[in-house]
């Protein structure tokens, strides 16, 4: 009807964007919703801390870490999304939220590693939009951020700067 008219699209082309938006809308809202808390917290306390009002220290964020049991839904969620139905849709979401930990620590580690980039700020601003306008990165820092875990990036990066060997 007169929504496809607006549209200009095929008939099915709406019908399928809406099917799409429906089966991702769930966790795509509740990590937008939580990552919205922790940067409002984050802008919040640097705010604080220049009024030196701040009460609590401020944290390194290039030293967060997380458990590792949220993986454990994540690779769950990973095996239910390829079913169809209502189990691939609790799979699709409850990975897309289980992975927010490991967004931030890919993050952290991004932000860790950069340190030594002779243009850092013009990088990561430019790492950042680039994530939120094509949002295929957030996977990629996810998996950072998983690899992290295993592999110690951080650690290994603060080694290869004092010239030591990184696998040990």
């Amino acid at each position: 009807g007169y929504v496809r008219t607006l549209l200009g699209g095929p008939p099915g082309t709406l019908d399928g964007m809406i099917a799409a938006m429906t089966r991702y809308f769930p966790g795509a809202a509740a990590a937008s919703w939580i990552l919205m808390i922790a940067i409002n917290c984050a802008i919040a306390q640097q705010l604080l801390t220049r009024a030196g009002k701040n009460l609590r220290p401020k944290p390194d964020y290039r030293s967060t870490e997380a458990p590792v049991w949220p993986l454990g839904f994540v690779v769950v969620g990973a095996v239910m999304s390829f079913f169809g139905g209502f189990l691939g849709f609790v799979g699709v979401n409850a990975m897309m939220i289980a992975g927010i930990p490991f967004f931030l620590i890919g993050l952290a580690v991004l932000h860790s590693v950069s340190t030594a980039w002779p243009a850092r700020p013009l990088i990561l601003s430019g790492g950042y939009l680039f994530t939120a306008l094509l949002l295929w990165p957030i996977a990629a820092i996810s998996l950072l951020g998983v690899g992290e875990v295993w592999l110690r990036l951080r650690d290994r990066a603060g080694r290869a700067k004092k010239g030591k060997d990184l696998w040990k």
